[in-house]
């Protein structure tokens, strides 16, 4: 983000992995080409509805968080992510609950949060020596975005 600090870019690349994953893990598991044609009904218009209302605030959540704290906060909702399609499973699909899936979740999200807190940490303790110093990489990120 020094380096090269758009943040539109930076967005872009991000989702553009995450498509290619995607579309790499669908064309895995669906080898079948009836299920790649399109269909005039409510589930290409539940494709699009979800692509882009959620696609859109993804996007404007990642703006956000990339502009006030920087690179790695974009991460942060990734866990809340498996948290909130567990709970949608459950609720609209009837999916089953199993231990293991909780218990694994809580250790994958606790421990991203807990890099998180000594990122946070990190930055704290930066901010402070970064007063006393002139080293520019020492800095806080606000103070680099305004050039200050």
């Amino acid at each position: 983000m020094l380096e090269y600090p758009v943040v539109l870019v930076v967005v872009f690349v991000l989702n553009i992995s995450g498509l290619f994953i995607a579309g790499l893990a669908a064309l895995i598991m669906a080898r079948d080409l009836e299920a790649w044609k399109l269909r005039l009904d409510v589930i290409l218009a539940t494709i699009l509805y979800v692509g882009f209302l959620f696609g859109f605030v993804n996007v404007l959540v990642q703006f956000w968080v990339l502009r006030l704290k920087g690179p790695l906060y974009v991460a942060m909702f990734k866990p809340l992510t498996i948290i909130i399609a567990m709970i949608m499973g459950v609720l609209f699909l009837g999916d089953p609950v199993y231990l293991r899936s909780v218990l694994g979740g809580s250790i994958i999200t606790i421990g991203f949060y807990g890099v998180l807190w000594g990122k946070g940490k990190e930055d704290e303790e930066g901010a402070l020596s970064a007063r006393t110093t002139t080293t520019p990489l020492l800095e806080p990120h606000d103070a680099l975005e305004d050039g200050s």
